[in-house]
Parts: structure tokens; C-alpha cells; sequence
């Protein structure tokens, strides 16, 4: 099995060696298509607010493998999934991203199989959606409970998979 890992950094993309920070505008959330391998086994989630952001916030986020409950844009903070998010979650429950800390998924001994169920066995769908909700709860201009985070923020993210397909 090959290893496969897809990095957005703020610090990485300065050397050359990722895709710059994902970026959530101001009081909405968003779902990312993220190019990754069609199926395999799920190692390691990271997802971090960017440290120089001038106000942090707290989030929720969803890797999913279908775009059906979210497909990718923005939408407006909480706005609810076309279907029951739980069918194509991959991390049961989501993660939280706590104010200034990282939310981390390390599941390298075992992982979890997943595969992109928007494609078939023969036409490939290499992608995996990661929805990002940043929370009103953060330090920084406020806006009302509902209205997410009060300016655009910045999101460093990794995940990593082991695959046999390419």
C-alpha cells in the first residue's frame, strides 16, 4: 500500500511543499472538495485554525465521502445537511477544532476504510468533502449566536490515507 497525504499550510505553501490554508468566509461555513484517492484506509485527520489569524475561533468540521449532504461552497454557519450527515461521515461525529489548539484524528495503527460513494467502481470520484463551521464562541469581533466567526478565517489542514489505488 502507497501512503498519501494532502497538506494545506500556511507555512508549507511558503516553501512549496502544500496547497495554501483553506479559507472559511466571514459568518459562514464552508465544504472543501479535497483531490484525494477514491477509497483506501483513513489514517490521520488535522485541522488547525492559522496561527497568525489576528482572532481564533472554535470549529466544527466533517470529512465526508459523498458531496449529497454538502455540496462544495459556502453556506450560510449551520445550515443543516440535504440528507443524514451520518451515512457519509468518516469520522463518526465529526471533529471540534478547540480555541487554539488542532482537532486531530491519529488512527494509524487500524484507520478506517472509506471510499467516495459519488462515483462508481469504474468512474472514479477522487475527492473527499470537508465541511468547516466555525463557531461564534471565539476571541474576536462577535456577531450573533447563529452568525459563525465575524471575519474570514484560516484553516490548516491535513489528511492521510493508505491506498492501493492511485
Amino acid at each position: 500500500m502507497k501512503i498519501y497525504s494532502k497538506t494545506y499550510s500556511e507555512f508549507y505553501a511558503q516553501i512549496g511543499k502544500a496547497s495554501p490554508p483553506l479559507t472559511v468566509p466571514a459568518g459562514q461555513m464552508t465544504c472543501f472538495a479535497i483531490p484525494f484517492p477514491s477509497e483506501g484506509i483513513l489514517e490521520a485527520v488535522v485541522v488547525s485554525q492559522v496561527s497568525t489569524d489576528e482572532y481564533l475561533y472554535e470549529a466544527t468540521v466533517e470529512l465526508l465521502n459523498s458531496k449529497i449532504p454538502y455540496p462544495p461552497g459556502n453556506y450560510v454557519t449551520n445550515t443543516l445537511p440535504e440528507d443524514t450527515i451520518n451515512h457519509y461521515q468518516l469520522v463518526p461525529g465529526g471533529l471540534t477544532v478547540p480555541l487554539g489548539e488542532a482537532a486531530v484524528l491519529d488512527d494509524e495503527d487500524y484507520g478506517r476504510a472509506f471510499r467516495n460513494i459519488d462515483g462508481t467502481f469504474t468512474v472514479n470520484q477522487r475527492i473527499l468533502y470537508l465541511v468547516i463551521n466555525p463557531l461564534s464562541n471565539g476571541i474576536g469581533p462577535q456577531g450573533a449566536q447563529d452568525d459563525g466567526a465575524g471575519i474570514a478565517t484560516h484553516w490548516n489542514v491535513t489528511i492521510r490515507c493508505r491506498t492501493d489505488i492511485g
